[in-house]
């Protein structure tokens, strides 16, 4: 997730009222852009945590997606950060909490996509298929059928 630095400053009224007097709406629109960002990671986590409970079978995949999207974000801002002159003077500190966030999604990338990937746990754990209720009534109807 984005470091805590950028999810609370850019709802304050001081630093909009910096960016204004800059004259700089590009900043303004890259903290729009970033809260954007960080709703529709929480509505694409709420998703994940359904299908992690449910045990389908596309969790795996969608949390793999969901971390490298996080670590892609991430760098994307770093970026952004590194080279926006306006945004170094407006936040001295920014390149350095990015770079953090950075480090923090690479470490997290490494050791939860290698383990959800390689977990045979995992393979067992997640198999459920979409509409498996009515694959498994189906299922058991057809084994009542055959047994009478």
């Amino acid at each position: 997730m984005l470091p805590s630095f950028y999810q609370s400053n850019y709802m304050r009224t001081d630093i909009w009222m910096t960016l204004n007097a800059l004259g700089n709406t590009g900043l303004q629109l890259y903290f729009i852009i970033q809260m954007v960002v960080e709703v529709v990671f929480f509505i694409y986590s709420c998703w994940i945590i359904y299908w992690f409970f449910r045990r389908r079978d596309i969790f795996p995949k969608f949390f793999v997606i969901m971390a490298l999207a996080e670590l892609g974000i991430n760098v994307v801002f770093y970026i952004i950060v590194t080279f926006s002159a306006t945004l170094r003077d407006v936040y001295p500190s920014g390149e350095a909490e990015m770079l953090k966030a950075v480090i923090r999604s690479v470490v997290f990338v490494a050791i939860w996509v290698a383990a959800i990937v390689r977990a045979e746990k995992v393979k067992d754990t997640f198999i459920r298929p979409y509409k498996y209720g009515l694959v498994e009534e189906e299922f058991n109807t057809t084994q009542e059928n055959v047994m009478s």
